[in-house]
Protein backbone atom coordinates (compact mmCIF):
# COMPACT_ATOMS: atom_id res chain seq x y z
CA UNK A 1 0.00 0.00 0.00
CA UNK A 2 1.31 3.38 -0.72
CA UNK A 3 2.10 5.81 1.66
CA UNK A 4 -0.66 7.99 2.39
CA UNK A 5 1.16 10.98 1.97
CA UNK A 6 1.68 10.38 -1.70
CA UNK A 7 -2.16 9.98 -2.15
CA UNK A 8 -2.68 13.41 -0.62
CA UNK A 9 -0.24 15.33 -2.96
CA UNK A 10 -0.97 18.21 -5.33
CA UNK A 11 -1.04 17.83 -8.80
CA UNK A 12 -0.41 19.93 -11.57
CA UNK A 13 -2.38 19.19 -14.62
CA UNK A 14 -3.60 20.65 -18.02
CA UNK A 15 -7.08 20.76 -18.49
CA UNK A 16 -7.87 20.24 -22.27
CA UNK A 17 -10.98 19.75 -24.53
CA UNK A 18 -10.78 16.06 -26.59
CA UNK A 19 -12.42 15.30 -29.42
CA UNK A 20 -12.66 11.62 -31.09
CA UNK A 21 -12.98 11.06 -34.52
CA UNK A 22 -17.00 11.11 -34.24
CA UNK A 23 -16.42 14.55 -33.14
CA UNK A 24 -17.56 13.95 -29.64
CA UNK A 25 -15.71 15.89 -27.13
CA UNK A 26 -15.13 15.85 -23.22
CA UNK A 27 -13.18 17.53 -20.73
CA UNK A 28 -9.84 15.40 -19.83
CA UNK A 29 -7.25 16.13 -17.35
CA UNK A 30 -3.67 14.90 -17.86
CA UNK A 31 -0.57 15.55 -15.09
CA UNK A 32 1.52 18.39 -16.98
CA UNK A 33 4.60 16.22 -16.99
CA UNK A 34 3.23 13.48 -19.19
CA UNK A 35 1.31 15.88 -21.00
CA UNK A 36 3.16 16.47 -24.67
CA UNK A 37 3.36 12.45 -24.77
CA UNK A 38 -0.29 11.91 -23.49
CA UNK A 39 -0.80 14.41 -26.45
CA UNK A 40 1.04 12.89 -29.44
CA UNK A 41 -0.29 9.38 -28.11
CA UNK A 42 -4.08 10.81 -28.40
CA UNK A 43 -3.44 12.75 -31.95
CA UNK A 44 -1.40 10.43 -34.16
CA UNK A 45 -2.57 6.68 -32.50
CA UNK A 46 -5.94 7.52 -31.67
CA UNK A 47 -6.97 10.32 -34.30
CA UNK A 48 -8.18 12.95 -31.27
CA UNK A 49 -7.82 16.51 -31.77
CA UNK A 50 -6.97 17.97 -28.35
CA UNK A 51 -7.40 22.02 -27.96
CA UNK A 52 -8.26 24.72 -25.62
CA UNK A 53 -5.53 24.09 -23.38
CA UNK A 54 -4.95 25.60 -19.49
CA UNK A 55 -3.00 25.18 -16.23
CA UNK A 56 -5.02 23.22 -13.04
CA UNK A 57 -4.14 22.58 -9.74
CA UNK A 58 -5.50 19.30 -8.49
CA UNK A 59 -6.35 19.10 -4.51
CA UNK A 60 -7.23 16.63 -2.72
CA UNK A 61 -11.02 17.41 -1.07
CA UNK A 62 -8.98 17.35 2.91
CA UNK A 63 -7.01 20.06 1.94
CA UNK A 64 -9.68 21.81 -0.11
CA UNK A 65 -11.63 21.87 2.70
CA UNK A 66 -9.10 23.09 4.94
CA UNK A 67 -8.64 26.00 2.86
CA UNK A 68 -11.55 26.41 0.37
CA UNK A 69 -11.88 30.15 0.84
CA UNK A 70 -8.29 30.88 -0.02
CA UNK A 71 -8.73 28.03 -3.10
CA UNK A 72 -12.22 29.75 -4.20
CA UNK A 73 -10.54 32.87 -4.58
CA UNK A 74 -7.41 31.59 -6.57
CA UNK A 75 -9.35 31.34 -9.65
CA UNK A 76 -12.47 28.48 -10.95
CA UNK A 77 -13.08 25.33 -9.00
CA UNK A 78 -14.31 22.26 -10.23
CA UNK A 79 -15.18 18.74 -8.75
CA UNK A 80 -12.13 16.41 -9.90
CA UNK A 81 -11.52 13.19 -8.73
CA UNK A 82 -8.38 10.92 -9.08
CA UNK A 83 -8.86 7.71 -10.00
CA UNK A 84 -5.50 5.65 -8.59
CA UNK A 85 -4.76 2.03 -9.76
CA UNK A 86 -1.94 -0.35 -7.66
CA UNK A 87 -0.38 -3.06 -9.37
CA UNK A 88 2.43 -5.34 -8.13
CA UNK A 89 3.97 -6.66 -11.68
CA UNK A 90 5.42 -10.00 -10.92
CA UNK A 91 7.17 -9.57 -14.17
CA UNK A 92 9.32 -7.13 -13.15
CA UNK A 93 9.13 -7.68 -9.58
CA UNK A 94 7.53 -4.21 -8.37
CA UNK A 95 4.47 -2.36 -7.66
CA UNK A 96 2.99 0.28 -9.80
CA UNK A 97 1.22 3.11 -9.02
CA UNK A 98 -0.73 5.03 -11.51
CA UNK A 99 -3.19 8.21 -11.35
CA UNK A 100 -5.55 9.83 -13.63
CA UNK A 101 -8.01 12.33 -13.64
CA UNK A 102 -11.60 13.05 -14.52
CA UNK A 103 -13.82 15.34 -13.98
CA UNK A 104 -16.76 14.10 -10.52
CA UNK A 105 -19.33 13.30 -13.05
CA UNK A 106 -17.30 10.68 -14.90
CA UNK A 107 -15.77 8.87 -12.55
CA UNK A 108 -17.57 5.64 -12.62
CA UNK A 109 -16.98 5.21 -16.31
CA UNK A 110 -13.44 5.87 -16.41
CA UNK A 111 -13.40 3.41 -13.00
CA UNK A 112 -15.48 0.92 -15.24
CA UNK A 113 -13.57 1.41 -18.37
CA UNK A 114 -10.34 1.02 -16.55
CA UNK A 115 -11.54 -2.28 -14.49
CA UNK A 116 -11.89 -3.94 -18.68
CA UNK A 117 -8.97 -2.57 -19.44
CA UNK A 118 -6.78 -3.92 -16.91
CA UNK A 119 -8.35 -6.86 -16.40
CA UNK A 120 -7.87 -7.58 -20.38
CA UNK A 121 -3.93 -6.76 -19.89
CA UNK A 122 -3.58 -8.78 -16.93
CA UNK A 123 -6.29 -11.61 -17.11
CA UNK A 124 -6.42 -11.56 -13.39
CA UNK A 125 -8.84 -9.21 -10.75
CA UNK A 126 -6.20 -9.99 -8.22
CA UNK A 127 -3.15 -8.32 -8.68
CA UNK A 128 -4.33 -5.11 -8.68
CA UNK A 129 -6.59 -2.12 -7.00
CA UNK A 130 -8.02 0.72 -8.39
CA UNK A 131 -10.44 3.18 -6.10
CA UNK A 132 -10.94 6.99 -6.43
CA UNK A 133 -10.15 9.99 -4.25
CA UNK A 134 -12.29 13.19 -3.98
CA UNK A 135 -10.66 16.15 -5.24
CA UNK A 136 -10.98 19.78 -6.77
CA UNK A 137 -9.57 21.13 -10.10
CA UNK A 138 -8.49 25.06 -9.58
CA UNK A 139 -7.67 26.99 -12.56
CA UNK A 140 -5.89 30.11 -11.53
CA UNK A 141 -7.65 33.26 -12.60
CA UNK A 142 -3.79 34.46 -14.15
CA UNK A 143 -6.06 35.84 -17.61
CA UNK A 144 -3.00 36.23 -20.23
CA UNK A 145 -0.05 36.39 -17.83
CA UNK A 146 1.21 32.98 -18.30
CA UNK A 147 2.49 32.37 -21.76
CA UNK A 148 1.54 28.96 -22.79
CA UNK A 149 5.38 28.32 -24.27
CA UNK A 150 6.30 29.18 -20.88
CA UNK A 151 4.65 25.82 -19.70
CA UNK A 152 5.59 24.40 -22.34
CA UNK A 153 1.95 23.43 -24.21
CA UNK A 154 2.71 26.05 -27.32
Amino acid sequence: MPNERNLEEKRKLVRCWMINPDGEGRWRFVELEAFRLWEYVMTHKHGMTIRDLSMCLWVPDTLFQQNSAMFKEAGTVTPVNQVTIERYDPNYGFYHLIQRYCLAEDTETMIHRLRDHIAQQTGSRHSWNLHASDGWGIEPNVGELVEPIALGLA
